[in-house]
């Protein structure tokens, strides 16, 4: 992968590092409307860089690391906020957390061999995937504050069942397919230590059925 400096003074690479100061400041305190649209604003600016290099022709390895890089810090930040602020059910925040960090240690295990710089551009899968599971965990922060406020009844209700619908389809459809793209990347760019693993998972299996 090749590093030029003027790669990194892009609009694209602007855009990016806004939408993270947007996402960093709205995590101060999610409980709060404005800052559930200043974390909505940051998303939306991660779905538009892309397209803005492209646009202008600023494409590049180097743009797409940090777009990568940006967007796995921006959605730690929002696991961690609605995490300590309590507005997301847990088992969703697990779910949605395990599936990018696997994610993110495919794209690693990848960059290591330099897969000509593939391995940094998100899969059309994977931002589908991410805008989901923010709206999801956005529309969860919603209904939280709504019932902290006193709101019940049927649209708390719904938009609970958003959330979770969202979810589902976020990570078990379009992640799911994500996962398994980043993962194909990462054989294709590691054949030798994908075989072994394989191996091992097999002496392993093995190993278990002769046990029992």
């Amino acid at each position: 992968m090749k590093l030029r400096v003027r790669d990194a003074f892009t609009a694209a690479n602007v855009v990016s590092l806004t939408g993270l100061w947007l996402t960093h400041e709205a995590c101060r305190d999610l409980s709060q409307p404005r800052n559930i649209g200043k974390l909505l604003i940051a998303r939306g600016l991660d779905l538009a860089d892309g397209p803005l290099a492209r646009a202008m022709n600023q494409q590049s390895d180097f743009g797409a690391g940090i777009d990568a890089t940006f967007d796995k810090i921006a959605l730690a930040m929002i696991m961690k906020a609605l995490w300590q602020q309590d507005l997301a059910p847990k088992p969703a925040i697990v779910a949605v957390s395990a599936r990018n960090l696997i994610n993110a240690a495919a794209t690693m295990g990848s960059m290591a061999k330099d897969f000509n710089g593939q391995e940094l551009h998100r899969t059309d899968e994977g931002g589908t995937a991410i805008a989901i599971e923010t709206a999801a965990l956005g529309t969860f922060a919603i209904e939280s504050i709504m019932r902290q406020q006193g709101h019940e009844g049927r649209i708390p209700d719904a938009l609970h069942l958003a959330a979770w619908t969202g979810i589902g389809i976020g990570t078990g459809i379009y992640g799911a397919k994500a996962t398994s793209d980043y993962w194909a990347r990462f054989v294709a760019s590691n054949p030798q230590v994908a075989g072994q693993t394989l191996q091992h998972l097999d002496e392993a299996t093995e190993s278990f059925i002769t046990a029992s």
